[in-house]
């Protein structure tokens, strides 16, 4: 009798518990209900944004099965700086934040026919910048992307909302995936001297240079100097393309950029090249010059970006806008490079910038007509700009609406770009490099400090005081 009681009190306790985990569910169902019509009334079809289409109906979003994936792509064996353990690692730590929307041919443009290449579109944003976000999608769109249907990844180092979610994938009928950055890729590393680094930040701002004294920028710069690649929502893919917050696209494209880089061997493109802000970057070239020679590296673009006396002309390709092989920047030679880079530290002690990383690496392992001037994209962000009135040949262009001017600038055009047209390659190797470094020895402009070497960095740290 005690054993059947006992096995009677068991099954009613059994059932007790799954009525309360279905009443549970219900009401959490019936809340986020309630909620999303809500979302979608202020912020999607009809509110904010009324020119977003309409008649696009998404299925639910899915949350992307990272977790336990086979993520691994060129790290398969194909690279030694990292493991496929480490990539399902960063898998399994972000599976829980991914979350894909799956794309709606029938809601597209006309498709332009022919292959697509294995591309992304690419932003890391916040929450906050979900008016730019959108601006730059449907100019993105409507220029582009309605009729190839790329697919895009948005990244973010907090999780994004589903207001954000919900509302930018109303203005594509591309697949839009949303994941959150690993701690790795983001937070500062413990081997950096937290009070040194914000000595540094404070001196920068008290210099009035441009995000000198900003914490979450140099993570930013970080971030995309040597681990956007490696997230593993991108693996999947071959080529991407950086989309940032409010930027315009003014020309009708009838061709597709990333065929066009694949079918003729290009690695990286650029549409704006300017020049870095000195202080930002003051052992940059004096680094990339000994890594250059460490490594006895023959190249023949690197002098583009070099004045006649071997100093950094300070041009870069900037960064914002590039469409580039995922290739190019897994691969060992460019880890190497931003790996020596970041061993200083000055990620964070001065204010390197992704931009100069990209490009003096492109200049140390690409050739000239590797990299590719896109003058048939004109593009706007902040006050810079490109846009093409005619053809290289100097024919009339007439697939651009341009603008004369953004906030009073002109379109960028020299000096960087200007010596970009003109450059001729000519050869670098060990002599060279110890020709510049022996200038660079001398000059005040470059104090030649070791790389990772603590009291190095102090004396570093000490200069900038003094300046």
């Amino acid at each position: 009798m005690r054993g059947r009681r006992s096995g009677t009190i068991l099954i009613l306790t059994s059932a007790m518990a799954l009525l309360c985990v279905f009443a549970i569910t219900v009401l959490v169902t019936k809340s986020d209900d309630a909620i999303a019509p809500a979302r979608l009334a202020s912020h999607g079809r009809g509110g904010r944004f009324p020119d977003a289409p309409h008649s696009l109906a998404r299925p639910a979003a899915n949350t992307s099965n990272l977790a336990g994936s086979e993520y691994g792509g060129y790290w398969n064996g194909s690279s030694s700086f990292v493991s496929p353990e480490q990539m399902k690692a960063w898998a399994d730590e972000v599976a829980p934040w991914s979350t894909t929307y799956a794309a709606n041919p029938q809601n597209a443009g006309e498709p332009t026919p022919g292959k697509r290449a294995r591309a992304v579109i690419v932003a890391l944003v916040r929450n906050s910048e979900l008016d730019d976000m959108v601006h730059s999608i449907k100019s993105l769109e409507s220029s582009f992307n309605s009729r190839y249907n790329y697919p895009y990844v948005f990244l973010n180092d907090v999780p994004f909302t589903q207001e954000f979610m919900d509302t930018v994938s109303n203005f594509t009928s591309s697949e839009t995936s949303f994941g959150l950055l690993p701690k790795d890729h983001w937070e500062i590393p413990e081997w950096i001297d937290g009070a040194e680094a914000e000595i540094a930040r404070n001196r920068m701002a008290s210099h009035g240079v441009m995000y000198g004294g900003s914490l979450p920028y140099r993570k930013m710069c970080r971030f995309n100097s040597g681990f956007f690649y490696k997230h593993p929502l991108l693996q999947p893919y071959d080529w991407y393309w950086r989309i940032e917050p409010d930027v315009d696209y003014y020309c009708n494209l009838d061709f597709d950029p990333f065929r066009f880089m694949e079918d003729n061997g290009k690695k990286y493109s650029f549409t704006i090249a300017l020049t870095e802000l000195p202080r930002t970057i003051y052992n940059m070239w004096a680094y990339t010059i000994k890594y250059a020679r460490e490594n006895q590296i023959n190249t023949t673009l690197l002098p583009y970006f070099a004045n006649a006396n071997g100093d950094y002309n300070l041009c870069h390709f900037w960064s914002n806008f590039e469409i580039a092989s995922l290739e190019f920047f897994r691969s060992d030679e460019y880890e190497s490079f931003f790996q020596y880079l970041d061993s200083s530290g000055n990620f964070f002690y001065e204010r390197y910038g992704d931009a100069p990383v990209h490009s003096l690496a492109a200049g140390l392992l690409l050739r000239q007509d590797e990299v590719h001037y896109f003058w048939d994209i004109g593009y706007r962000h902040d006050n810079f700009f490109n846009c093409p009135l005619k053809t290289p040949e100097g024919k009339q262009h007439d697939k651009c609406s341009c603008p004369e001017t953004v906030n009073g600038r002109r379109r960028v055009e020299k000096p960087c770009l200007g010596w970009w047209k003109d450059y001729k390659p000519k050869t670098w190797s060990v002599q060279d490099y110890d020709r510049i470094l022996e200038h660079l020895s001398k000059s005040s402009s470059y104090p030649l400090f070791e790389v990772g070497s603590v009291g190095e960095r102090r004396k570093f740290l000490h200069y900038l005081m003094q300046r």
